[in-house]
């Protein structure tokens, strides 16, 4: 039998029954309660889309390496070659 998170997804993928799945990391943490109603409210206004994603906030326990690995992220992001914070690029949930 195959372990792992990707086995993991896949599993959850093959059970999962509604429109749209989202992906959130253990360690994510969604401050917004609205995050998935605006989640929901995005795919519903750009239906054309197969993925959403955005940036996201570092906790103040961060350590130096995940603020490097965070900018560079961000810079990856900011280079996409599309205006107006839309991006091919897919890189975590998105803030509204």
């Amino acid at each position: 039998m195959e372990l792992g998170v990707n086995r993991a997804r896949n599993l959850g993928l093959q059970a999962a029954s509604g429109k749209i799945v989202l992906f959130v990391d253990e360690d994510c943490y969604l401050e917004d309660p609205l995050f998935l109603a605006k989640h929901w409210q995005l795919h519903a206004e750009n239906p054309h889309l197969s993925g959403l994603g955005g940036t996201y906030a570092l906790p103040p326990q961060a350590t130096l390496l995940d603020k490097a690995y965070h900018l560079r992220q961000a810079k990856w992001l900011s280079d996409s070659p599309r205006p107006g914070y839309k991006s091919d690029l897919l890189l975590g949930e998105i803030f509204l």
